[in-house]
């Protein structure tokens, strides 16, 4: 404490605007006012460190009043105890707060943590009906994703160590999103991982599927014989010389350029979009 003193003591710099004026009348000294100013806000620091320790000394009995120097010198703040981190918590019985878990969300316990679904043909239809592919082809796409070095920040743990989000769990959004087109912000109320990890794994998902999934599954026939391997169901359905059956997609352009708009609109829809066709076998 007598140190403090003896530095305020020692303490040259201006205590007043007046003092801050040069001495012919020639209005202030810049200099002299910029060193009012930082002793002002000494001042304003040192009034804020007594009334913190005030408070301390009627809260705490064994404390004595005499740490004034060391707050200053911001040796002996009392450590803050930061929080959990989670996308939704809970009370206990016990009182206490539980950051709920993605292995403890709806998604997880009755995709992920299932076997039933597997084995009862009622849950494996609605799988397929909610996520447009059948359980045993999410579980191979779930391992390609965690082979491939397009997920590599989800194959382990994060910075801190700590467990990745279930790369289980970011499959079945990434498929929800593009089948029924739910936002982000659903994914995390059904799975407990942060929308914005959704987000950035949906990104990293279509890179994937523009890339390995594309040349592997999607493949033109180039030659007669090569088409005629595609034309045997249609064949006995009675559509000779069919390989495939088509559709489009139809995607809204906004502010598309005057001189283009007749060439993007159609019978579908009053707006200018894009179409996108797709012809496929029904071996898939």
């Amino acid at each position: 404490m007598n140190s403090a003193v003896n530095l305020h003591l020692h303490d040259q710099r201006p205590r007043s605007v007046l003092e801050c004026l040069r001495p012919d009348g020639g209005g202030i000294d810049h200099d002299k006012y910029q060193q009012y100013m930082q002793f002002m806000q000494g001042e304003s620091n040192r009034r804020i460190v007594a009334l913190v320790n005030a408070s301390y000394a009627a809260e705490m009995p064994g404390f004595d009043g005499e740490r004034s120097e060391e707050y200053d010198l911001g040796t002996d703040k009392p450590k803050k105890r930061r929080k959990k981190r989670g996308v939704w918590a809970r009370r206990t019985e016990d009182g206490e707060r539980e950051i709920l878990r993605p292995e403890q969300s709806s998604w997880h316990t009755m995709y992920v943590d299932n076997d039933l679904v597997e084995e009862e043909d009622l849950l494996a239809a609605k799988f397929r009906t909610r996520f447009r592919l059948p359980y045993d082809n999410f579980k191979e796409l779930v391992e390609e994703c965690k082979k491939s070095p397009f997920f590599r920040r989800w194959h382990g743990t994060d910075a801190a160590k700590k467990p990745s989000s279930p790369i289980e769990l970011l499959v079945l959004g990434a498929l929800r999103y593009l089948g029924r087109g739910w936002t982000f912000d659903d994914l995390e109320e059904s799975t407990a991982i942060s929308r914005d990890v959704h987000r950035v794994f949906f990104h990293a998902f279509i890179d994937f599927g523009s890339t390995t999934l594309y040349d592997r599954y999607v493949i033109a026939p180039t030659t007669a014989e090569e088409s005629k391997r595609h034309m045997k169901e249609f064949e006995k359905a009675g559509f000779h010389g069919c390989p495939g059956s088509s559709d489009c997609t139809h995607i809204t352009t906004e502010r598309c350029q005057y001189n283009l708009k007749n060439n993007h609109l159609g019978g579908k829809s009053s707006q200018t979009t894009r179409t996108f066709n797709l012809t496929s076998n029904h071996r898939h």
